[in-house]
C-alpha cells in the first residue's frame, strides 16, 4: 500500500547556485535558490569538494524558513552529466553512482553534486535517496551517434529534466500519452538544446555541453572549424576551454551574457544587439527544422521552453519561422524542481519502478559493427 501524503526535497545544483524545493505531494510548499559567491567556490580545489558546503547551505535555508529538515519520504537530486549514459528514469542512489559523481568519471560539472547531497541528507532522516532527470541519459538512435570524426561521436546531452517534464504535461493536456507523440522541443535559456522526441524517446538532439547547436548567451554553439582553429591558435588548453565555455554567443558579440541587458541595449536603439539577439533565435529555429527532418516531418508539435521564452518577442520570432512544421506551444521558464519531485512521487506511489544504476553506459561505440 502507498501513503496518501508524501514529502519530497528536490535538489538541483548549478554553476554558481543551488536550487532546492520542498513538495507535499504535487504542491511546492517552499523553494530557494542559494547563490554562492565566486570567492566562496574558489576556495575548493575540485567541484566534488563543494558538496558539504552546498549541503549545509540548503539545510541552513530550510532551518531559517522554520521548516522540518528531517521528515522527508524522499530526497531527489538531479542526475549530473558526470554519470554514465544510462536509460532515462528515476534511480536509487548507490555507491557506484556516488563514485562516478564524485570523481567526474564521465564529465565534471556542479550538477554532479545533486546526488551526493541527496544521499547525505536522506541518510540523516531515513528517506530514500533518488536521482532523476539524468542529463547524460542515453536514448539516441544509433545513426545519430556518428560524428564527423571517428574520434568524436555525438552523444545524448540535452535538457532532459525540463523537456521530459514539459512533454509529459503537454501530452496530458491533450489527453494523450507522451509515448504516442512525436515532438521537437527546444529548451532556450542560459543553455540551449534542441531535440527530437519520438514516441517518448530522445532519438537525436544538440549537445549542450560539447558546443553543438545554436549559440547561447555565453557559448558559441556550432562554429566553422577552420576559422575556429585560427581563433584558438596560441591559446593554452585552459584558455581554449574558457573561450568555448564562457566567451561565445552574446558575450563574444556584445560583452554580456545577460539577456535582459541585451534587451535593454536593443530598447536603447542598438541595432547590432538586435541583430545578434535575432541570430540566436534564428539558429534555434534552424535546428528545430533539422530535428523535424530527423522525425521525417511526422511532427505532432513543436514545444518552446526555457527562460528566454518568457520574452514574447523571442517566442514569436521562433514560432513564425517554424509554425509550418507543426503547432507550436510555448512553456516559458523551467519545471526542474517540479520535474524532480514528480519523478520521486511516481516511484513513491508505485507508478514507476526505481531503477538500479550500474555505471555501465548503454552505448559505448561501434566496435560491435566494425569488421575485424
Amino acid at each position: 500500500m502507498t501513503k496518501e501524503q508524501y514529502r519530497v526535497l528536490a535538489i538541483n545544483p548549478g554553476s554558481t547556485s543551488t536550487k532546492a524545493s520542498i513538495f507535499e505531494n504535487d504542491a511546492e510548499v517552499w523553494k530557494t535558490n542559494v547563490v554562492h559567491a565566486p570567492e566562496e567556490l574558489a576556495g575548493f580545489e575540485t567541484i566534488g569538494d563543494q558538496g558539504p558546503f552546498r549541503r549545509d547551505a540548503i539545510l541552513a535555508a530550510i532551518d531559517e524558513a522554520g521548516l522540518d529538515a528531517q521528515n522527508f519520504d524522499a530526497v531527489v537530486g538531479v542526475g549530473g552529466v558526470g554519470l554514465a549514459g544510462v536509460p532515462y528514469g528515476t534511480y536509487g542512489v548507490n555507491e557506484t553512482m556516488l563514485d562516478d559523481a564524485t570523481s567526474g568519471k564521465y564529465a565534471s560539472h556542479p550538477n554532479n553534486l545533486g546526488v551526493i547531497i541527496a544521499h547525505e541528507i536522506a541518510a540523516t532522516c531515513g528517506a530514500q535517496a533518488m536521482a532523476a532527470g539524468m542529463a547524460s541519459s542515453e536514448e539516441f538512435q544509433e545513426v545519430a551517434h556518428i560524428g564527423g570524426f571517428a574520434q568524436t561521436p555525438r552523444r545524448c546531452c540535452v535538457h532532459m529534466l525540463n523537456t521530459k517534464e514539459v512533454a509529459l504535461r503537454h501530452a496530458a493536456a491533450q489527453g494523450k500519452s507522451y509515448k504516442d507523440l512525436n515532438l521537437v522541443i527546444a529548451h532556450v535559456g542560459g543553455g540551449i538544446t534542441v531535440a527530437a522526441h519520438r514516441k517518448g524517446m530522445v532519438v537525436d538532439g544538440t549537445d549542450g555541453v560539447d558546443q553543438e547547436g545554436p549559440m547561447t548567451p555565453n557559448r558559441p554553439g556550432t562554429v566553422r572549424l577552420v576559422s575556429f582553429m585560427k581563433l584558438i591558435a596560441g591559446l593554452t588548453p585552459a584558455e581554449q576551454k574558457k573561450l568555448v565555455s564562457t566567451q561565445g554567443g552574446f558575450m563574444s558579440h556584445l560583452g554580456t551574457s545577460d539577456a535582459l541587458e541585451v534587451k535593454r541595449m536593443i530598447a536603447e536603439g542598438d541595432e547590432y544587439a538586435r541583430l545578434v539577439y535575432d541570430a540566436l533565435l534564428y539558429q534555434v529555429a534552424g535546428w528545430i527544422g533539422h530535428m523535424a527532418a530527423v522525425l521525417k516531418g511526422e511532427v505532432d508539435g513543436v514545444i518552446l521552453t526555457g527562460g528566454l521564452m518568457n520574452d514574447e518577442y523571442a517566442a514569436a520570432y521562433i514560432t513564425e519561422m517554424v509554425s509550418w512544421i507543426a503547432p507550436v506551444s510555448v512553456y516559458p521558464g523551467e519545471l526542474e524542481g517540479e520535474a524532480l519531485a514528480a519523478a520521486a512521487l511516481r516511484v513513491l506511489r508505485g507508478e514507476e519502478e526505481l531503477l538500479e544504476y550500474t555505471g555501465v553506459p548503454v552505448w559505448s561505440g561501434f566496435d560491435h559493427l566494425k569488421r575485424a
